[in-house]
């Protein structure tokens, strides 16, 4: 027979799984958002998605560090003009969340067709 203590316990890392999914879905909904403001040139909502000491890496272009900085990186891309093609797909998510530390860190591949 399952003891109350024993029920408890097991309520308890239940409850910390689901916040963990529920963590990594929300990081993965994060990402898709900036890849569609990327895509779509609006460099300010991309820029908006980082935290004030957020950090962005463009891989051969650098690791720009903070919101201020990764705004100012976007800025500087090229403007979007009639005709133009920036399909921005991002694969192969890593995600590792620490729901309990309020921490996550996450990188993804991108294929880009511009």
């Amino acid at each position: 027979m399952t003891t109350t203590k024993e029920l408890s316990e097991r309520l308890d890392q239940l409850e910390a799984r689901a916040r963990k999914a529920e963590d990594w879905t929300e990081i993965a909904n994060l990402q898709a958002a900036y890849g569609y403001y990327v895509d779509k040139g609006l460099w300010d909502k991309a820029a908006d998605l980082f935290a004030k000491d957020g950090t962005l890496e463009i891989a051969g272009r650098g690791v720009y560090v903070g919101q201020d900085r990764v705004r100012q990186y976007l800025g500087q891309l090229p403007e979007y003009k009639d005709g133009a093609i920036y399909n921005h797909m991002q694969l192969q998510p890593v995600i590792h969340v620490d729901s309990a530390a309020g921490k996550a860190k996450a990188r993804w591949r991108t294929l880009m067709m511009v």
